[in-house]
């Protein structure tokens, strides 16, 4: 670090203590190492790309003064390849027009706005003090005991932005929170042990252990960073970022950071046909349909997730010591999602075999609620809208998840999914309910609310259902052969 120090000091033409007299030096070398900085850091500037202004737009908050230092020596120079335009914007949501973002003179009130109102998503931040890219911020800068600028990143916000920082950065940068590099030890430890099948046999044939980023460098140049020289499975680590799902196939395992594309949705959905190990990092994941969640929800207090349900649909096979550290997945929507997609795909609703050659009335949205459960509804219409039936023959239906939370609604429902305790209001509704028919589906064996057409099955490794073929006559509806074959069916209570 401090050999990157004394040559960036020299270069800007600055050097030694500082002292009131050299408060001019010290304002132009705090200038020109923001620039220096932003220019060492790829992909801030995507956004207002977009837009093709023609200069690059750097803004203070609410300091005129900071501004004008920053006009008087950055003037004329470049960066992206743009020239400066330095602004001072009053106004806190302003600062989305902007490339990049200098806080000179911080106040707690403008940064928790700006973290309350993901403005880091979009803006590069750099703030002046120590200790403020720990709050949230990408870059914190600041005068250490020896008079010279010393600069921290903070990882997980820059991985967040996808904002990407050159390899010299990381070297002589100090690097805030500990926990992301033990994250990345965590991932090396969950890859060793972890067996692939044996039928995977590419994995096998890799030289390198082939371990991918999907839409994400700046995750991909931070795992480089901690995991350099370390092996993974006994095999070099070859490290990169992949964009489409398409290109899982030539991956080992790829770690994905957010739903931020509908690849990302493919890969979790495909995961039994690609047969890659599927790594999270992010709260959200591990019910999202990865193997491991390496950033499991706080209320777990375990180090990682781990879904069975995803190992089983893959075959790889984790080593039993990871159990006493990990939180096992109750839900796995994506297998959540296509039992529904069978289920609805495969009843026939009343009165549909007479509207078959009716093509609008055929392929109208069946109406899906779920009652109360935004978590449940957020993740189904996620994955709903990737999947097909598995049915030959049978016409797919489109299929919109929509949150209901008042009873009175479900009587615009097609179909209805209860996913906790349901109110007493609820049961009251289906006894009343004649004019609208509406397929009932009671998940868990907990809350089962008579009465019910399908119930849903929660397991480990499995989600399975049953079918109460009394209540789906009563109601009018009809399940096709192959679904009475994947399903428990019940007749008169007694399972068959």
């Amino acid at each position: 670090m401090k050999s990157f120090k004394v040559i960036l000091i020299y270069l800007l033409g600055f050097s030694g203590a500082l002292s009131a007299a050299e408060r001019l030096d010290e304002d132009m070398a705090k200038a020109l190492i923001v620039r220096q900085l932003l220019s060492l850091i790829e992909g801030h500037d995507n956004l207002v790309k977009a837009q093709q202004l023609p200069a690059y737009q750097l803004c203070t908050y609410n300091d005129r003064n900071t501004a004008q230092k920053l006009s008087r020596h950055l003037e004329g120079l470049l960066i992206q390849q743009k020239p400066f335009n330095i602004r001072n914007i009053q106004q806190r949501q302003d600062i989305q027009t902007c490339h990049a973002a200098f806080i000179n003179q911080p106040k707690d009130d403008d940064l928790d706005w700006f973290l309350a109102n993901q403005a880091t998503i979009n803006t590069l931040f750099i703030i002046n003090g120590e200790t403020q890219a720990q709050k949230g911020f990408h870059i914190g800068l600041y005068l250490n005991n020896q008079k010279t600028f010393d600069f921290e990143l903070n990882p997980s916000v820059l991985i967040t932005s996808n904002f990407t920082p050159r390899k010299e950065l990381l070297q002589f940068g100090k690097i805030v929170g500990a926990d992301f590099k033990q994250k990345i030890n965590l991932l090396r430890t969950l890859i060793n042990y972890t067996e692939w099948s044996a039928d995977k046999h590419q994995f096998a044939q890799h030289k390198d252990f082939q371990l991918c980023t999907l839409a994400n460098a700046t995750l991909a140049t931070f795992i480089d960073h901690f995991a350099d020289g370390k092996t993974f499975k006994g095999k070099k680590l070859a490290n990169r970022t992949i964009q489409e799902a398409s290109e899982a196939e030539s991956c080992d395992a790829i770690v994905i950071n957010q739903m931020a594309n509908q690849d990302a949705v493919t890969l979790l959905s495909q995961r039994a046909e690609q047969r890659v190990l599927l790594i999270g990092n992010n709260q959200a994941l591990g019910e999202r349909g990865v193997h491991y969640n390496i950033s499991p929800p706080n209320k777990t207090q375990r180090r990682f997730e781990i879904n069975l349900i995803a190992f089983e649909q893959t075959g790889h096979s984790p080593h039993f010591e990871l159990f006493n550290s990990a939180s096992v997945v109750e839900t796995d929507y994506p297998e959540l999602s296509r039992t529904l997609n069978n289920i609805v795909q495969m009843t026939e609703w009343p009165g549909e075999a007479d509207n078959q050659a009716d093509n609008e009335a055929q392929h109208s949205p069946i109406d899906f609620c779920v009652f109360d459960d935004p978590v449940a509804q957020e993740n189904l219409q996620l994955f709903l809208a990737d999947r097909k039936t598995l049915v030959s023959g049978t016409s797919s239906k489109p299929i919109t998840a929509r949150l209901v939370s008042e009873v009175a609604a479900l009587a615009q429902c097609d179909a209805f999914m209860v996913s906790a305790d349901p109110p007493s209001q609820v049961a009251e509704f289906l006894e009343k309910q004649t004019l609208h028919p509406l397929l009932l589906i009671a998940r868990n064996d907990k809350q089962v609310l008579e009465p019910y057409h399908y119930r849903l099955l929660m397991a480990p490794k499995r989600i399975s259902f049953e079918l109460n073929l009394e209540q789906l006559k009563a109601g009018g509806f009809k399940p096709a052969k192959a679904l009475l074959d994947l399903g428990k069916v019940i007749r008169q209570g007694v399972q068959q």
